[in-house]
C-alpha cells in the first residue's frame, strides 16, 4: 500500500470519476429499458455490456451474472454467423469475458482472473484482433506482476508492447511502457524503470494525454520513494496533483493526496503526512471511494503507532479491514490482520497477535499472495517467540525467509534482462526481414527484366541466322563461362556461410564474456546508497568495453573511480579485467588516492610484465580516483592524465582539477608519483570524472569531433537537472550527435551531486 509502484490494468471498463458514479443510476435505467426493448440480440449485448462498464465501481456482484448472459445470446447467434457478424459476436464475448476478469481481479481471486484474460486471448486471437490482444496480454501481464511472477508478467507486458508498435497504438504502448517500469522497479532496476517511465511520459505529452501523464507522474514519484529521494518524489507527485485538480480527476486526487502523506512520513514529518491523508480520507469518503478510504485510514494508524496514540489504531485498522472485505480485495484483507497482530505485538499481547497471523495466513495462502505469505509468517514466528514457542518461531521465520529471498532473486533478475533483450533482439529482427523481402522483391523485378532481355536476344538470333555458326561458338564459350561463374559463386557462398557461422561463434562468445565484465562491475545499488544523487552513463563502443568503473566503501570512505584502459572492444575489456582486480588490491594496502594509483602502476607493469624492453607491450589506463569522506564530504582526488570537473552549487561554471600527466602503465616509471587534490564539498555541489569517449564523439552536422569544450558547456547547461534527468540528457545528446557515425570509442560519464 506504501510507496508501491503499480499502474492501472490497460483497458479497465470501469467508470473511474466520482461525477460519474453520482450519475450512474439513470444511465443504468436508460441501459436496462434499451436492454428489455430491444428488437435485436446485438442492441440487447451492446446495452449489457455498457451496464457492466458502470457496474464495475459501484455493484461489481451483479457483473458476472450479466457477462454471462451476454456470452449465452453470443453463443446463440454463433452457429449461424459469418464474416464482419461473426467477428463481431466474438468480440463482445471477449469483452465480457475480460470484464468477468476485472471483476475477479477485484476480488483478490487472482487465478479466476487469469484463467478469464486467457479465454478472452485465445478468442480475439482467433479473430486477429491485435489491439484487444494487446489490452488482454497486458492484463494477464499486470496479474502476474500482483502475484511476484515477474518472469511471466514481463514476458506478457513485452508481448503486447510488441504488437501496440506494430499497428502505432501508441496510447497503449505508453500505458505498456509504464506497466513494464513498474516490474523493473520491483526488480530493483530503479535505472531501467526510470528508462521506462519518461519514455512513457514522453510520449503521453505528445499524444496530451494528461491522465496516462499524470498516472505516469504519480509512478516516477513512487519510484524515487523506493530510492530514498523524497524531495524529487514530492516534487512528481505534486506535479501528478495539479494536473488531476485541473481535470476534476477526484478519484486521482485522493491518490495523490495519500502519495504526498506518505512521502511527507518517509521525511519524518508526521504532522503534515496526517494532514494530507485525511484530505485523501475525506475525498474518497465524498466519492464513495472504498478502496482509498482504506488506504487513508491504514496509513492514519501507522501514524499513530509511530506516535505512541495507541487508543484509536487497532480500530482503525480494523475500519480499514472491513472495507477490504467490501470490495473484495483479499490480498488488503490479510495485510491488515497482520497490521493489526503487529500491533498486538507492540502493545504485549502475542495470543491476539498469533491469532491474527494464521488469520493473515490462511488467506493469502488461498489467494497465492506471496508478499503478504512472507508478513504472516514473520508476525506468527515473532508471536511464537513471544510466548516462548522457539521451535515454532523458528520454523516460521525460516519460511519467512525463504519467502523473501525469492521474491527479487538474482534468477529472476537476470530473466527480465534476457526477456528484455530478446524483445530488442525481436525488432532487430523484423526489421532485417523487412528488409530481406524489400531485396526479394527488387531481385524478382531484374529477374523479369532479364527475362525481356533473353526473349529479345533470341528473337535478334533468329533474324541473323546467317550468323549462327560464330553465334553457336560463343554460346559455347559463354556457356563455359557461365560454368565457371556459378562454381565461383557456389564457393563464394559456401565460404561466405562459414565467416557467418564463425562470426556468430565469436559474437557468441563476446556476449557470455560481456556477461562476465558486468558481474565485475560494481553493483549500481551500492553506489546509489552512499550518493543518492548519482548517475553512470555507460555505454561501449562495441559489445565488451574497455572503459570500466570501480567502486568500493570502507570505514565511512568511499571511492569511486572512471577508467579507461588501452584499446576498446576484446582487448580493451581484457585490460579492464586486470585493471579493476589490480586497483581493488590497491586499495587494500593503502586509503590515499596518490598512493593507490601508485600502487596500481606497479601492479599493471608487473602483471603485463612490462620493462624497457623494446618488445616489451605499452598498454595500460587514464583513471581518475576520488575517496569521500561521507561524514565531513570531503573529496580527495587523483588522476592519471583524467581530470576532475567540479561545478559548485548557484553556480554554471567548471573547475578543472587536472590529474598528473601520466598514464598508469606502459612507460610509466614504477616510482612514479600521483599528485593528489582536497577539496570541501558543500550541499548542492556537483563533481564528474569520466573517460575521453564523450568528448571524442564524432558527428553534427558537419561530422566534426564533439571536444571537451563542447562537453563542458553541455554540464554547464543541465545543471538544473536531476541526476538521472542528466543521465538520460546525455545519452539523447550523444546519439542525437552521432546519427549515424561510427561511434570511435567507449563512453563512460560518473555524475555525483552532494
Amino acid at each position: 500500500m506504501k510507496n508501491k509502484l503499480r499502474y492501472l490494468l490497460l483497458l479497465i471498463m470501469c467508470a473511474l470519476n466520482g461525477e460519474l458514479i453520482n450519475a450512474q443510476q439513470n444511465k443504468l435505467d436508460s441501459l436496462e429499458a434499451v436492454a428489455k426493448g430491444a428488437k435485436d440480440d446485438t442492441t440487447r449485448i451492446i446495452a449489457y455490456i455498457n451496464q457492466t462498464e458502470i457496474l464495475c465501481l459501484s455493484n461489481p456482484d451483479t457483473v458476472i451474472p450479466i457477462c454471462n448472459n451476454v456470452i449465452s445470446i453470443v453463443d446463440k447467434n454463433l452457429p449461424n454467423a459469418k464474416g464482419k457478424t461473426r467477428y463481431t459476436l466474438l468480440l463482445y464475448k471477449a469483452a465480457a469475458i475480460s470484464n468477468s476478469g476485472y471483476i475477479y481481479y477485484g476480488k483478490g481471486q487472482i487465478d479466476k482472473s487469469i484463467e478469464y484474460f486467457e479465454r478472452a486471448l485465445k478468442l480475439q486471437e482467433e479473430i486477429d484482433a491485435k489491439s484487444e490482444v494487446a489490452n488482454s496480454l497486458s492484463n494477464i501481464g499486470a496479474m502476474y506482476s500482483g502475484t511476484g511472477q515477474m518472469e511471466k508478467a514481463l514476458d506478457y507486458l513485452l508481448k503486447a508492447l510488441k504488437i501496440q508498435r506494430e499497428i502505432g497504438q501508441e496510447k497503449g504502448i505508453a500505458y505498456s511502457l509504464n506497466n513494464i517500469a513498474s516490474i523493473y522497479s520491483s526488480l530493483g532496476q530503479t535505472e531501467k524503470a526510470l528508462e521506462y517511465l519518461y519514455q512513457s511520459l514522453k510520449l503521453q505529452e505528445k499524444l496530451d494525454d494528461k491522465v496516462g501523464a499524470s498516472s505516469t507522474l504519480n509512478n516516477l514519484g513512487a519510484l524515487y520513494m523506493r530510492v530514498g529521494q523524497t524531495e524529487k518524489a514530492l516534487e512528481y507527485y505534486n506535479k501528478s496533483l495539479k494536473i488531476r485538480e485541473a481535470l476534476d480527476d477526484k478519484l486521482g486526487m485522493t491518490v495523490s493526496y495519500n502519495n504526498i502523506g506518505n512521502a511527507y512520513d518517509k521525511r519524518g514529518n508526521q504532522e503534515k503526512a496526517l494532514t494530507y491523508y485525511r484530505k485523501s480520507l475525506n475525498l474518497a469518503q465524498s466519492i464513495g471511494n472504498k478502496n482509498g478510504m482504506a488506504n487513508c485510514l491504514n496509513n492514519i494508524a501507522t501514524i499513530y503507532v509511530k506516535q505512541g496514540k495507541y487508543d484509536s489504531v487497532q480500530a482503525f485498522y480494523t475500519r480499514s479491514m472491513k472495507l477490504y472485505d467490501e470490495i473484495g480485495d483479499k490480498a488488503k484483507v490479510s495485510n491488515s490482520h497482520a497490521n493489526i497482530g503487529f500491533f498486538l505485538i507492540k502493545t504485549s499481547k502475542p495470543k491476539d497477535a498469533l491469532r491474527e497471523g494464521q488469520q493473515a495466513l490462511e488467506i493469502a495462502e488461498k489467494g497465492n499472495f506471496v508478499e503478504n505469505m512472507r508478513n504472516a509468517h514473520l508476525l506468527i514466528s515473532q508471536a511464537d517467540s513471544a510466548l516462548k514457542n522457539t521451535a515454532g518461531a523458528y520454523e516460521h521465520f525460516k519460511k519467512y525467509i525463504s519467502l523473501r529471498d525469492s521474491m527479487v532473486s538474482e534468477s529472476t533478475k537476470k530473466a527480465g534482462i534476457k526477456k528484455d533483450m530478446q524483445y530488442e533482439y525481436d525488432k532487430k529482427e523484423a526489421v532485417l526481414k523487412a528488409q530481406q523481402e524489400k531485396e526479394r522483391v527488387i531481385a524478382d523485378e531484374k529477374s523479369r527484366k532479364q527475362k525481356v532481355i533473353t526473349w529479345s536476344i533470341a528473337g535478334g538470333l533468329f533474324l541473323v541466322f546467317l550468323f549462327a555458326v560464330f553465334v553457336f561458338r560463343s554460346l559455347r564459350v559463354t556457356r563455359k563461362q557461365k560454368n565457371i561463374i556459378e562454381l565461383k559463386n557456389i564457393e563464394t557462398e559456401q565460404q561466405k556461410r562459414t565467416i557467418e557461422e564463425k562470426n556468430k561463434d565469436i559474437t557468441d562468445s563476446i556476449i557470455y564474456a560481456k556477461r562476465i565484465q558486468q558481474a565485475k562491475l560494481p553493483k549500481r545499488e551500492e553506489i546509489f546508497t552512499c550518493f543518492p544523487q548519482c548517475f553512470i552513463l555507460y555505454k561501449p563502443k562495441d559489445i565488451v568495453s574497455g572503459d570500466f568503473y570501480f567502486f568500493h566503501s570502507e570505514n565511512g570512505i568511499a571511492y569511486i573511480a572512471a577508467a579507461d584502459c588501452t584499446g576498446h572492444g576484446v582487448p580493451g575489456a581484457l585490460m579492464s579485467m586486470i585493471g579493476s582486480e589490480k586497483l581493488s588490491d590497491s586499495i587494500k594496502k593503502s586509503n590515499s588516492p596518490s598512493e593507490i594509483l601508485k600502487l596500481l602502476n606497479q601492479g599493471i607493469k608487473a602483471s603485463l610484465r612490462q620493462s624497457e624492453k623494446d618488445d616489451s607491450t605499452r598498454d595500460g589506463m587514464d583513471i581518475g580516483l576520488c575517496a569521500a569522506d561521507l561524514k565531513t564530504n570531503t573529496i580527495t582526488f587523483a588522476g592519471a592524465n583524467r581530470p576532475l570537473w567540479v561545478i559548485r552549487a548557484g553556480s554554471q561554471e567548471i573547475q578543472e582539477i587536472k590529474g598528473t600527466k601520466h598514464a598508469i602503465g606502459g612507460s610509466t616509471n614504477d616510482d612514479q608519483y600521483f599528485e593528489s587534490h582536497e577539496l570541501k564539498m558543500h550541499q548542492g555541489d556537483t563533481l564528474y570524472i569520466f573517460s575521453d569517449g564523450y568528448a571524442d564523439l564524432f558527428g553534427g552536422k558537419n561530422g566534426k569531433k564533439l571536444t571537451s569544450k563542447k562537453f563542458k558547456k553541455i554540464l554547464e547547461d543541465i545543471q538544473n537537472k536531476s541526476m538521472p534527468e542528466q543521465e538520460f540528457y546525455l545519452n539523447d545528446f550523444a546519439e542525437s550527435w552521432k546519427a549515424d557515425t561510427e561511434q570511435v570509442d567507449d563512453i563512460l560519464v560518473i555524475g555525483i551531486r552532494f
